[in-house]
């Protein structure tokens, strides 16, 4: 899966405690939307990932944990997709629109 992970636009990266982090950030033209965190996990032997995201709302905020054994990646990004749609649309970060210059990060 940590192959598939990396096709998919994860960037790897190794934690202080030796844990392995995948994150793929999800943008569009507007901002970027959210990130997904993916942890791998090492238990009797056997990986694991564990998926996260968080979501910003006009209600709070929520987070929610999704674990590979149930869907797969694309059905995971899926289920994220949908929950940042139903749940307003709020994005992580706009984009400053500039003349011929879409998509610029605003700093």
């Amino acid at each position: 899966m940590e192959v598939k992970l990396l096709k998919l636009g994860y960037r790897r990266f190794t934690q202080e405690d030796e844990s392995v982090l995948f994150q793929k950030k999800i943008s569009d033209y507007t901002g970027i939307k959210y990130f997904i965190d993916c942890y791998m996990y090492t238990i009797n032997n056997k990986k694991r990932f564990e998926f996260k995201i968080q979501i910003s709302t006009d209600y709070g905020t929520i987070n929610t944990d999704l674990c590979d054994t149930i869907l797969n990646i694309k059905e995971i990004e899926r289920f994220m997709e949908d929950l940042w749609f139903y749940y307003g649309k709020n994005y992580y970060k706009k984009f400053v629109s500039q003349e011929n210059n879409e998509g610029v990060e605003n700093e």
